[in-house]
């Protein structure tokens, strides 16, 4: 990595300044904003002075605070010109600004505010109401309205005071800089402190030309998410990257694609960054306008950046095909960028991925060929956060598959939360199934569950305004035709049926939780449904079925006929011919196709008591012909006891028990919980063991 450049003061901040003394800066401008309506240039010096009006309004406003037990504020807006101020402003005066997204909920604001200990709460006037319930949880706190620019008065050089007198380069550079949250998707949020020195190292790593990102880009990430930081604040005051931000708009509005078509034929810039949710709307809306009020715009474009998570394979394509380079980057609140698109011209594939130049990081494996990527202690960039593992190394959380070398290219899978592990061992990769049902027209969005469930659940949320203008049986069948494809790609186990899915009502007040990039937070929304999702699963542990292909009135067996109706069933499950005399296993049936094929059986069977381990006890046609045929009786042909099962475990534990097998691990294993480590558990055996070891209260793992 190049030299750092810090600041004389070690403060980030006041790398603003020096951006104005810097002769290659004078005859440029640093920032394009749209306060009022017009477009206004800032040159360096004009982008430093507003900090300082800024600056000389909070100190007026916080000196009456005492702030020698921390320099902590909350500030509580939509992201606009003057939220960029704003945070400059409050950094100027060596305040910590901490940025609070809007998004959050009342008790997670009033949690960052509490945990932060900040003494005041800056915000802009469309949360007075928000404002009224803090101050009945934190009566202390003072609130104050956040700063807006004046033009052209606000573009005049003013001096401000600090509110603490500043330490040493060393110190300042240690010194907390602002704090940033993290999504809180499953709990509540955390706070990530930014440190000045992390800050100049963070601009460093992007101010790589291998690194960089547009020459004149358009970006409409929030300065309240890390994207914003990545691509607006820390560049631009790092090394003066120019940036357009987009025209101010009013708190809780939405930039519709006809505004950014907009705003791309009057500004002409080379690139975008947008979320990929947004990419999405636009693409959408390109594929169905005239070319000249769609495609025709949007190509003049080289480049859209999209951070947070990957585009959909189909939307990069659209992309490339008019033309346009789909470039993902990736990052966290905790690292920073670390990941751009790994572009080869020879052979482009805009879904490969390969570090940012000066990244530390290592990749652990997690079988089937997927690895973990690390960010290690040792990365400049890496915030103090209490996720870190023993080594003080951060987890991603995030899996890719390694597809080529020199540089390492990878390509991105899933988050390791979002890998579903059901309760026999089988895993599932949500994420390729979701975004083929998603291209459905019908479909908003859609959440695959199923973690610690023998088989998925498919949460749809529809687009209303889709399904009220087409007839109900044509939505059905366009949303089913969609699942089938996506089963057509996924391992049989994972597939999705008629009766595995969960339609969200038009009018619910429930919705699948989608974060800003358009990503699902998967447990949150486990949680959301808990019990839509228990209703499914107990309905088809029950014994329904929904195969209409197969509707017929049950049929009165014999023994005669129940070979026939046993290979019926079966085949029209697994859907291609069987030999009666292998496996059901051998003929392709898994766990999810057991399930279907026992209450496929019981509906044709009048009075059937059918567990799926007896089909696996007795996995051959003539077996289970045989099965049925003695359970109708009353009989059990080979039903072991409950003392024979544990006669057979007692019987393996004194085979195994005296081999002398060493410990390969120094570790000791905590007193007050039991950690148990089962291999080749396989089998319902194996799984029904670990479902009740983990029910014991005093086994944690």
């Amino acid at each position: 990595m190049s030299q750092i450049r810090y600041s004389q003061t070690g403060r980030f901040i006041d790398l603003i300044k020096e951006n104005t003394e810097c002769e290659a800066n004078i005859n440029r401008s640093s920032i394009t904003i749209n306060p009022n309506g017009k477009y206004i240039n800032l040159s360096f010096e004009e982008f430093y002075n507003i900090g300082c009006n800024s600056a000389k309004y909070f100190y007026s406003q916080l000196s009456d605070i005492k702030l020698s037990n921390g320099r902590n504020v909350g500030l509580l807006s939509y992201s606009d010109s003057n939220y960029l101020f704003n945070i400059i402003g409050l950094m100027n005066v060596n305040a910590i600004p901490l940025l609070i997204s809007p998004r959050n909920s009342i008790e997670a604001i009033i949690h960052l505010l509490k945990e932060s200990n900040s003494h005041a709460l800056i915000y802009q006037e469309y949360f007075n109401d928000v404002v009224d319930k803090i101050k009945t949880e934190i009566p202390n706190i003072k609130f104050i309205r956040r700063w807006s620019a004046e033009y052209p008065s606000s573009l005049a050089a003013e001096k401000y005071n600090v509110l603490l007198p500043l330490k040493s380069q060393t110190e300042e550079l240690d010194a907390t800089g602002y704090i940033l949250h993290s999504s809180g998707s499953t709990s509540y949020p955390k706070l990530i402190p930014k440190s000045n020195k992390i800050l100049h190292h963070n601009g460093n790593r992007l101010s790589l030309p291998e690194n960089r990102s547009g020459l004149k880009d358009l970006v409409f990430y929030p300065l309240f998410h890390a994207a914003g930081h990545q691509e607006i604040f820390v560049p631009n005051i790092y090394y003066g990257k120019y940036t357009i931000l987009p025209p101010d708009i009013n708190p809780g509005s939405h930039y519709s694609t006809r505004m950014i078509l907009s705003y791309i034929k009057e500004l002409t810039p080379e690139s975008l960054s947008l979320l990929p949710l947004i990419i999405k709307e636009i693409v959408e809306y390109c594929e169905n306008a005239p070319h000249s009020e769609g495609w025709g715009i949007l190509k003049s474009v080289k480049t859209i950046y999209h951070g947070g998570a990957t585009l959909p394979e189909l939307m990069s394509k659209a992309l490339v095909e008019h033309q346009i380079v789909p470039h993902t980057t990736l990052g966290s609140t905790e690292c920073g960028k670390y990941l751009k698109a790994y572009i080869d011209e020879s052979q482009p594939d805009y879904t490969l991925l390969t570090p940012l130049n000066g990244v530390c990081y290592k990749l652990n494996s997690w079988g089937d060929d997927l690895v973990e990527l690390v960010f290690l202690n040792s990365d400049p960039c890496l915030s103090l956060e209490k996720g870190l593992d023993e080594e003080g190394n951060f987890p991603t959380n995030d899996l890719y598959k390694i597809v080529g070398e020199n540089p390492i290219q990878l390509k991105y899978v899933s988050r390791c939360d979002d890998t579903i592990v059901h309760v026999n061992g089988e895993k599932s990769n949500p994420i390729p199934m979701e975004e083929i049902i998603n291209r459905c027209a019908f479909v908003d969005f859609s959440a695959v569950l199923g973690s610690g469930q023998q088989f998925n659940i498919l949460l749809i949320q529809l687009k209303a305004e889709e399904v009220l203008k087409t007839p109900l049986s044509d939505v059905f069948a366009s949303i089913m035709a969609s699942v089938k494809l996506a089963n057509e790609s996924a391992p049989a186990h994972s597939r999705i049926y008629e009766e595995m899915i969960y339609y969200i009502p038009m009018k619910s007040e429930k919705n699948l939780p989608i974060t800003m990039k358009g990503n699902l937070q998967r447990a949150r929304c486990a949680k959301i449904f808990e019990k839509e999702v228990k209703s499914i699963v107990d309905k088809l542990d029950s014994g329904y079925n929904s195969d209409k292909s197969n509707e017929s009135d049950e049929i009165n067996s014999t023994g005669e006929n129940l070979p026939s109706i046993v290979k019926s069933c079966l085949t029209s499950i697994i859907e291609k011919e069987i030999d009666t005399r292998q496996s059901f296993f051998n003929n392709g049936m898994d766990s999810l196709s057991g399930m279907r094929f026992r209450n496929l059986l019981k509906s044709k069977i009048s009075g059937l008591e059918l567990k799926v381990t007896d089909i696996y006890d007795n996995d051959t046609v003539e077996k289970l012909a045989e099965f049925i045929e003695f359970s109708k009786q009353g009989k059990k042909p080979n039903n072991k006891s409950l003392e024979d099962y544990q006669k057979e475990v007692d019987d393996y534990i004194a085979r195994y028990a005296n081999l002398g097998l060493e410990k390969t691990s120094t570790k000791q294993l905590p007193t007050e919980d039991f950690h148990i480590a089962i291999t080749g558990a396989n089998g319902s055996l194996g799984s029904f063991m670990i479902k009740n070891l983990v029910e014991q209260s005093n086994v944690s793992k």
